[in-house]
């Protein structure tokens, strides 16, 4: 019986025997990793459920006390560097620049503020990446001017004026003085910005105890609702922060935390909330308020629509300054859904176990006979004559040793052939090749060298150099040459008010423009600056006018730059009358002179 089976053993092919073996091994290995995982899965139960609600209100909390705390510290770098002397209080600009600068800096920022005894205030917001100063001149008691900004501090324009605005009245500030401490006010919904608000405060004091100012600190609480919605709680989870009067701070739905009620923004309350899940809970949620008192945090299941939710109910302190409640509600329905699509990940896992344990088998197969036929192919090759063949391997048995001796012995014949392949195919792709990048090269060097970087029409060279070219043609056949030189109306005024980039864009548009409506013959280059020069051969001074001025009138409609501004050009047109090329320049920019004098947007021939 044991011969037999030997002999059925020494029978079987190598490719085989290999499959077997590494099938066998995966599979036994698959099925252990099988039964261990669906006794872990088995066992989950309500505790996953708490557990995952208590890592996402932690993770809020301490988003909360970032929030928080970059108030707070930027109140105190700033009554620290004021105590030290070295902000002048009393000079507007110099405070505004500073609290930019912060608020700009500090993207959990959106106002910056300080106000001192005598009514003086200066403030600094941003909203949507749009910014505001508002101050009082001379940091005395006054009008309240609000301008808006941009983000290196140049004032756009006057929003308004306020003219009872009194800081001092203010709650940051009376009770900041009051207390001569840090103080945090309550929700409430901003003046100037659509949204709910919450400021920090801290007073300035002298040396004698005194309190010199209040500076201050603001930020939208609709960066809570961002915050949440990018929470991955669950796939309907909702997370929810309500103060203890049931107003809504945030939420991680789309709802918002305002609405209009008798043409005036108030706070959405969590009972009238539109969200069903927070509306329809608030009962049990303000029950479990009440019952507990200053509790930390309760998770229970409840019912409703229809549908089991974890209600998981926590209070968030910061600092006995400010108490809010955190709601986070979860379908009990998601954690079932987890856990079904995680055992089918177990099933498919297992599955791809037994796929891969066959192809690792076929795969160990090939590489333990593939060099073998490899070997005998080759040794075929070398037979019939055919030399410099090669067998790759990375084994280090004898059949490695075998192989290593046979690719030396034909390794110096295919060298010098593939050598003097190589060096064949590189001459002939270079003789076949360099005369066209050579033709290319010049091409495009050419067309720089006569191009204007900026508008992609002629430069000043290339132009001048057509003009001179143009009237040793004029001189000798008799053909009319007569030019225009265009200037664009108060260019400098334009990119003063709309900046270099937007002038530049004006620069390119007016070229391709010109470029595009010129006639065939005619030629346009930029002179300098703002000017073009328009060469217009065959073409008499009266004709060369009227096709200038229907250049510029056409050009007057044009909306050009982002900011779609109507802009006009001025022009003078000279004949040639002369070979000299300066003084027909010359003639023509005189006219140019006229036509502004006269009030632009004009031709003067």
């Amino acid at each position: 019986m044991y011969c037999r089976i030997l002999e059925a053993f020494r029978r079987i092919h190598l490719r085989t025997m290999v499959i077997i073996s590494v099938t066998v091994s995966v599979i036994s290995v698959a099925v252990v990793f099988y039964i261990q995982s669906y006794s872990f899965f088995s066992s989950i139960k309500q505790d996953f459920a708490v557990d995952m609600e208590q890592k996402v209100r932690q993770s809020i909390f301490e988003n909360l006390d970032s929030y928080l705390k970059i108030q707070e510290s930027l109140n105190q770098l700033n009554t620290a560097i004021a105590g030290t002397g070295q902000l002048d209080l009393w000079d507007e600009q110099k405070l505004a620049d500073i609290l930019l600068k912060e608020v700009a800096e500090n993207s959990l920022v959106d106002s910056a503020y300080f106000a001192n005894e005598v009514g003086g205030v200066v403030s600094v917001g941003q909203y949507h990446d749009q910014y505001t100063i508002s101050w009082k001149q001379g940091m005395k008691d006054g009008e309240l001017y609000v301008y808006s900004a941009d983000r290196h501090g140049d004032l756009l324009h006057l929003i308004r004026t306020e003219p009872n605005y009194e800081p001092r009245l203010r709650p940051w500030y009376s009770e900041a003085k009051r207390l001569k401490d840090a103080f945090w006010t309550n929700v409430y919904v901003g003046n100037s910005v659509p949204a709910l608000m919450i400021s920090n405060s801290l007073p300035l004091l002298d040396e004698q105890g005194n309190v010199v100012g209040v500076f201050g600190t603001e930020i939208l609480l609709e960066r809570f609702s961002e915050y949440l919605r990018t929470l991955s709680i669950s796939p309907n989870g909702k997370a929810y922060l309500v103060e203890p009067g049931g107003m809504l701070i945030a939420s991680s739905s789309q709802e918002p935390n305002l609405l209009f009620q008798q043409e005036e923004l108030v706070p959405i309350q969590a009972q009238y909330s539109s969200d069903p899940i927070l509306s329809g809970s608030w009962n049990l949620i303000q029950e479990q308020i009440q019952k507990e008192g200053a509790f930390q945090n309760n998770t229970q299941e409840y019912r409703l629509e229809e549908e089991n939710y974890y209600l998981d109910i926590s209070c968030y302190y910061y600092k006995d300054a400010l108490r809010w409640y955190l709601i986070i509600a979860v379908p009990k329905g998601d954690y079932n859904q987890h856990n079904s699509m995680l055992f089918l990940k177990l099933t498919a896992t297992a599955a791809a176990f037994l796929a891969m344990a066959f192809v690792l088998g076929v795969l160990m197969a090939k590489k333990i006979l593939h060099p073998i036929r490899m070997l005998n192919r080759s040794v075929l090759e070398i037979c019939s004559g055919k030399w410099g063949a090669q067998i790759p391997t990375d084994r280090s048995d004898e059949l490695g040793e075998l192989t290593c001796s046979f690719n030396q012995m034909s390794k110096t014949i295919e060298e010098s052939y593939e050598s003097l392949l190589w060096q064949k195919n590189e001459l002939e792709y270079l003789n076949a090749n360099l005369e066209e990048i050579v033709r290319r090269r010049t091409k495009e060097l050419q067309i720089l060298s006569i191009t204007d970087e900026l508008t992609g029409i002629y430069n000043h060279r290339y132009i001048v150099e057509t003009l001179k070219n143009k009237m040793n043609g004029w001189k000798k056949d008799g053909e009319p040459l007569a030019i225009g030189i265009f200037d664009i109306d108060f260019f400098k005024q334009i990119n003063d008010t709309y900046g270099h980039l937007e002038g530049n864009q004006i620069l390119i548009t007016l070229s391709q423009f010109l470029k595009k409506n010129i006639r065939y013959e005619d030629v346009v280059g930029r002179y300098g600056g703002e000017e073009f020069l328009l060469i217009m051969p065959n073409t008499t001074l009266e004709e060369a006018y009227q096709l200038a001025d229907a250049l510029r009138e056409e050009a007057s409609h044009l909306q050009m730059g982002q900011s779609q501004i109507r802009m006009t050009f001025s022009g003078g047109i000279a004949a040639c009358e002369s070979n000299n090329v300066d003084e027909i320049i010359r003639v023509a920019d005189a006219k140019l002179y006229q036509a502004k004098a006269q009030g632009r947007n004009r031709i003067v021939s």
